[in-house]
């Protein structure tokens, strides 16, 4: 996940290079290495997905133990469990403050247009949809998933 960051990184800081405003090969090797890191983000959050909706299905977490409902929704350990908040509509570093205050510390996240961009200002993002969804007892070990799209889109 860092050589990803650092990939986008490097194609924005890249992207504004050039005297000419024409492309230059430093400039197209870096938009190709973006559009490979976005395309490998892409497949990770598929694979992501797949396995949140399966540990849905089957009551289970990601990683195929079996979800509980002991616990009291604190801590993060040994298989403590907790209710899964409701954060759609919320700005989305209000949607990570919430997740973690209940518990939750593992988030993913991802830009619901499908266009991969990175959420660098979590405040111009508001979460549109979550997995699991609100209500749902997980454990607190679980990867949380927030999709979240531009507030000026």
């Amino acid at each position: 996940m860092k050589r990803v960051a650092t990939l986008v990184l490097a194609a924005l800081l890249l992207g504004g290079c050039g005297e000419d405003g024409g492309s230059t090969d430093a400039q197209k090797e870096a938009t190709r290495e973006l559009e490979r890191a976005q395309k490998e983000l892409r497949k990770e959050r598929r694979k992501l997905e797949r396995q949140s909706r399966r540990a849905d299905r089957a009551g289970t977490d990601p990683g195929g133990e079996s979800s509980s409902d002991e616990g009291d929704g604190g801590g993060g350990s040994g298989g403590d469990s907790g209710r899964v908040p409701g954060v759609e509509g919320k700005d989305h570093q209000l949607a990570q403050d919430t997740m973690q205050a209940a518990g939750f510390y593992i988030l993913s996240e991802e830009d619901a247009s499908g266009e991969a961009r990175p959420m660098i200002y979590d405040r111009n993002w508001t979460v549109v949809s979550q997995s699991p969804k609100p209500g749902t007892r997980a454990p607190l070990d679980r990867t949380i998933i927030l999709r979240a799209k531009k507030d000026d889109e």
